[in-house]
């Protein structure tokens, strides 16, 4: 986990009693201060809230620039007495971890095991005269360690880019980061990994030369794939959002054929359309009397670009008929060809800097029902697919969350806390 920068870091913690003169119990306040580009974020919880806090950096100390700070959601506060529960129930790891791995990871000390959030924790337990208990540094099969995932407090630290302008076509590695850092970290299966980032704004979703073009580049993956027959083999195709539905609308069309040596998974996909693209329709036609700036920057602005507009609902008046029918098409493909999905039925996600932005627009957009992702409905994402395959466990491979539609394209790591927020690990389990 990465959080400003840093993949090692240190959070106090300190019991305090409750404020208020009708209750008597206690509560953790804790602090963790992180520098990046000059500028210091802190992040606090003060009698059960959480607050952030940015201190601009810069050398003007005439004109410095004022601090900015706000409280964080109530699902973002970290369960602290839940975890020291856990960890008072800790049993010795012995038969977890070798003897020479135990002393290597925690010299002097004891290691200790405990289960949390549906998921097994090694602690590294030592004396001192703080009875400070400290973490291990390294992971070992089927375990996590606290100092290595961190407890994620306010945010956690293949491919496919839909939000991009650009056509930067097959590469090697993710240049816009669009899919973090974790991925090839948790791809045991790959032999190799490549992106593919393609201007979607810019293409409608159903544009036959537009899916040509991805069915280029993926052919190309694979040295086992059939050029010549269009057939995708031995490939581990991960697409998110409006990817889906190029690829669902290309084999639609008989432009490639997924062989059963091949794996499609998908997240996040508007299969039957965003309402997000509707919203936008209506504020450029002028029927919404309030525009959020946010949320224009978000969609793409006015007019529609032809990636957005193309994404206008099924069956809205904003659509239109042939558009329903390349929905109806790829929708047959996607639940056809599909082997694992990822879909979420709440927005509230990891909590990162792009949370606020995604809670605003699952509250603006006039989404179809409250279950949403803040801009792809669990309806449309699960399109085709029956609602008992879905669980909410990361084990499952039809995937029910509760992340944000950023959240889906793995950027931003796994929650420690949620298995309902855990899509780098639900996708290794895949492989």
């Amino acid at each position: 986990m990465y959080v400003r920068g840093a993949s090692t870091f240190d959070v106090v913690a300190t019991p305090a009693p409750r404020s208020s003169p009708t209750d008597n119990s206690v509560v953790y306040n804790g602090l963790a201060s992180f520098e990046e580009d000059g500028d210091t974020h802190e992040y606090s919880l003060v009698d059960g809230t959480a607050y952030y806090t940015r201190r601009p950096g810069g050398t003007d100390a005439t004109a410095p620039t004022p601090a900015e700070s706000g409280c964080l959601p109530s699902h973002f506060v970290p369960p602290i007495e839940t975890v020291l529960s856990a960890i008072h129930n800790a049993k010795t790891a012995t038969h977890h971890v070798a003897s020479i791995a135990a002393e290597t990871t925690c010299p002097g000390g004891s290691l200790l095991v405990f289960p949390f959030a549906g998921e097994d924790f090694v602690l590294c337990s030592k004396r001192s005269s703080s009875s400070v208990v400290s973490s291990g540094s390294s992971r070992s099969p089927g375990l996590s360690w606290l100092q290595d995932d961190g407890f994620k407090i306010f945010g956690s630290d293949m491919n496919i880019d839909v939000k991009s302008s650009k056509d930067y076509g097959l590469t090697e590695d993710d240049s816009t980061n669009y899919f973090g850092s974790k991925i090839p970290d948790h791809s045991p299966c790959c032999t190799s990994i490549k992106y593919i980032t393609l201007a979607t704004q810019l293409n409608a979703w159903n544009n036959a030369t537009f899916q040509k073009r991805l069915v280029d580049l993926v052919l190309h993956v694979s040295d086992s794939s059939d050029v010549a027959t269009r057939t995708i083999k031995d490939t581990i195709i991960v697409a998110h959002s409006m990817a889906n539905l190029v690829l669902g609308g290309a084999i639609a069309s008989g432009m490639t054929i997924l062989d059963t040596t091949s794996t499609w998974v998908g997240t996040s996909g508007p299969m039957e359309g965003s309402m997000g693209s509707n919203y936008l329709y209506e504020t450029c036609d002028g029927a919404l009397t309030v525009v959020v700036s946010g949320l224009m920057k978000l969609f793409g602005g006015c007019p529609p670009k032809p990636g957005r507009a193309s994404l206008a609902y099924q069956g809205s008046n904003y659509s239109n008929g042939k558009l329903d029918h390349d929905f109806t098409a790829a929708q047959a493909a996607y639940s056809t060809n599909v082997s694992a999905v990822l879909c979420s039925k709440n927005h509230t996600g990891l909590a990162t800097i792009q949370a606020a932005i995604y809670k605003l627009a699952a509250n603006v957009v006039p989404h179809k029902s409250p279950y949403n992702d803040g801009i792809v409905e669990f309806e449309s994402c699960s399109m085709g697919l029956p609602d008992e395959q879905f669980g909410s466990s990361s084990n499952s491979k039809f995937y029910e969350t509760s992340l944000n539609h950023v959240d889906a394209a793995f950027r931003y790591g796994d929650s420690l806390f949620n298995d309902k927020k855990r899509p780098v690990k639900w996708f290794e389990c895949l492989l």
